[in-house]
């Protein structure tokens, strides 16, 4: 398992176009499997990286039209007090 810590202090030393090179996720698979360590749930899978992801887009996109809105309302509000 150092050797794994090794490669990734070495890569992390050189720079994002290196690190970049290592799959995190499987790094860090193998380094929990190495350590003996198997909590289920622990490791997110590739799956559920790509959902909370998702997840999370949805949830910008929501509150940027959300903020729309409320511009659009203001803009409204205000041409209607101009109007008067």
């Amino acid at each position: 398992m150092s050797g794994l810590l090794t490669l990734a202090d070495v890569a992390a030393k050189l720079g994002p176009e290196v690190t970049a090179k290592l799959d995190k996720g499987v790094l860090l698979d193998v380094i929990a499997r190495y350590a003996n360590i198997y909590e289920p749930g622990l490791i997110k899978s590739n799956e559920q990286m790509k959902k909370d992801q998702a997840d999370a887009m949805k949830t910008a996109g929501m509150m940027e039209a959300q903020s729309k809105a409320i511009d659009v309302a203001g803009n409204v509000a205000e041409n209607t007090l101009i109007g008067q």
